[in-house]
């Protein structure tokens, strides 16, 4: 069979490992599917805590942080501020300045929004949060404006 054609030197070398290469080839599941990574739900990168802010004093009341809310049974991490007596420690009340929006669909610590910045103007406290947002807390009333 192979003796007439010009190729049939060749023939009996380069066939029987061809089908071999085939058989080998089927029988293995595909390198991309071996490799792939398996999938995976939509996720946000988890990122480091927030920074420590200094309390920061207005006459005989002193004014601090809460990071974290949940944790002291607020409805969300970030956005909180407490007023402590300066002498007795006593927690006088607690403000949030800012309520963040939680998209169920995501993990919710990646989603908590912290105050970066609080810092004594007149009797006001100027808020900043990592959004760069800018609140002014009247301290006396309780009351916030957005600046």
């Amino acid at each position: 069979m192979f003796s007439s054609s010009p190729l049939s030197r060749f023939s009996h070398h380069w066939l029987p490992r061809l089908l071999a290469g085939m058989l080998v080839m089927h029988a293995l599941p595909p390198v991309a599917a071996q490799d792939a990574p398996p999938p995976q739900a939509k996720r946000a990168m988890k990122r480091a805590g927030p920074a420590d802010i200094a309390p920061v004093s207005i006459g005989a009341v002193q004014y601090s942080v809460i990071h974290f809310g949940r944790a002291e049974g607020l409805d969300q991490n970030g956005g909180y501020i407490a007023a402590h007596n300066k002498k007795s420690g006593e927690k006088l009340w607690t403000l949030k300045v800012y309520e963040t929006k939680i998209d169920p669909e995501l993990e919710r610590d990646v989603q908590d929004v912290f105050i970066t910045s609080m810092k004594k103007q007149g009797k006001h406290l100027l808020i900043i949060d990592e959004k760069g947002n800018h609140y002014l807390v009247d301290v006396k009333a309780r009351t916030v404006k957005a600046k």
